[in-house]
């Protein structure tokens, strides 16, 4: 009876093991199709943008053209009529500024439609960087901003800090209570991340329950305090869907950008900050140690309640429930 326990266990976790993989699989190659559909979407849309900008562009010359042959034709009859008959001279004159004002108009009606080409490729463009659900970036944005950061860190080395951020046990909030309770709790924690960072901070949704938060001249003792502010803010947080009264936590994994690090080594330190805060409990901040590690103990060892920190040499834990 045991054994055949166990076997129903063993093979309880291998399905239960092999669905995970087939669902990972598939999540990715959804978001695979997603990038590259939403590429060959932009693509369309600047052909369509730069096609419109060349019929302007065309319209405008032609106009120019004919114009300026006006301009001749008017100044070799003036130069022809004006000795003998005033009246032509006259005419000239008030067919020059007819065509000025023909050309003034035409011009400014090419103005105009080229503000509103304008506005429309850039909507399209905040739209596409944009996550549709909870209105913050999306990951294509992260991408693009953190290249941008690099490159601006590469000219001038300035503070740079990534916090990762994941809802606790979402999955299991999902199946309980329904996509659509789900999705309100995303719209509310990107909510809550925004009133937590300044401005010039950019919150995007990573993937999934995952947010990212890139923190430019930022060090990693006042990431931890805007992280940490962050996970109270959503703990604290009540949504009332009917009756009852839902809330999530968040665990949090903050890094500071190391000199000489790559992208993909810095988002790496991100995740495993991030998957440290989960193995501490969930429903806390995750920092590695580093030369600000003293400091940032020190400060937030005057935060309310605040738990203590722990001695090991090769991390630091804060704030863990």
């Amino acid at each position: 009876m045991v054994g055949l326990v166990f076997v129903i266990a063993a093979l309880s976790a291998a399905i239960g093991y092999m669905t995970a993989v087939v669902f990972n699989h598939r999540q990715l190659a959804t978001e695979r199709e997603d990038h590259k559909l939403s590429q060959e979407l932009e693509r369309k849309e600047l052909t369509e943008f730069m096609l419109n900008v060349q019929g302007i562009a065309s319209n405008v010359d032609e106009k120019v053209d004919r114009h300026s042959l006006n301009l001749t034709a008017i100044n070799l009859n003036m130069a022809e009529n004006q000795p003998t008959d005033p009246k032509a001279a006259l005419q000239a004159v008030k067919q020059l500024v007819e065509a000025n004002a023909t050309l003034h108009g035409e011009l400014t009606d090419a103005q105009v439609r080229m503000d509103v080409k304008q506005h429309q490729l850039e909507s399209y463009m905040a739209e596409a960087r944009t996550d549709t659900l909870t209105s913050v970036s999306n990951r294509r944005a992260f991408d693009e901003q953190m290249h941008r950061l690099f490159a601006i860190h590469e000219r001038r080395p300035t503070d740079l800090c990534l916090l990762m951020a994941d809802i606790d046990h979402f999955k299991l909030f999902n199946d309980y209570h329904g996509h659509q309770v789900g999705d309100i709790m995303l719209q509310r924690v990107a909510e809550a991340f925004e009133l937590a960072t300044r401005s010039t901070d950019i919150v995007c949704r990573y993937g999934g329950e995952e947010f990212a938060i890139l923190m430019p001249r930022t060090k990693l003792v006042d990431a931890f305090r805007v992280a940490e502010r962050a996970r109270r803010a959503i703990e604290v947080m009540r949504c009332d869907i009917g009756d009852i009264e839902l809330h999530v936590t968040t665990s949090l994994g903050v890094v500071e950008l190391r000199s000489g690090e790559g992208i993909a080594e810095f988002i790496k330190r991100g995740d495993q900050a991030l998957y440290s805060a989960k193995q501490a409990g969930r429903n806390c901040v995750w920092h590695e140690p580093s030369r600000a590690a003293q400091k940032l103990d020190q400060v937030m060892s005057t935060v309310a309640d605040a738990a203590s920190v722990g001695s090991d040499a090769n991390s630091v834990q804060h704030e863990c429930a």
